[in-house]
């Protein structure tokens, strides 16, 4: 999968539409952006080169085609390309849904009740001194110790 290098207002488009949707925080589907491209395109404040996709009527006008296939691939592409920077995907069974990503929650239970920093264990041939490593405190708190 890769961007078409051949149209490149087509690609503008949707960057553009997706790069506002990441600043907007927005959570959005490829269809998302499918839509709003049109909706720009329609409006006038977006431009997409009658050359690049075809056109077609719509109430009368001679606009662009924007076929959401053509979208939805730019939209994933985009996302491979790491060009949605704080924003993960995921898949409902039908489609992709991009998000803003959770930041990492610190549960005071992931502390392990405050004990004690763990040690690494020994170096082979040094001394153990028997304080309990990580790994042993995890497995005697989930029960399997």
């Amino acid at each position: 999968m890769c961007i078409d290098l051949s149209k490149p207002t087509f690609n503008a488009a949707v960057e553009t539409v997706v790069q506002d949707l990441l600043a907007a925080g927005q959570s959005f589907s490829a269809h998302d952006v499918t839509t709003e491209v049109r909706r720009r395109v329609l409006a006038g404040t977006l431009s997409i080169d009658l050359t690049e996709n075809g056109d077609i009527f719509i109430s009368g006008v001679l606009m662009p085609r924007v076929a959401h296939e053509q979208v939805r691939e730019a939209v994933h592409e985009l996302y491979h390309q790491g060009r949605m920077t704080g924003f993960d995907r995921s898949n409902n069974g039908s489609y992709w849904q991009y998000e803003a990503a959770t930041p990492a929650l610190i549960d005071d239970d992931a502390q392990l009740d405050a004990d004690p920093p763990a040690q690494l264990p020994a170096a082979s041939g040094a001394t153990y001194d028997g304080t309990p490593t990580l790994i042993s405190r995890l497995l005697s708190r989930i029960g399997l110790r």
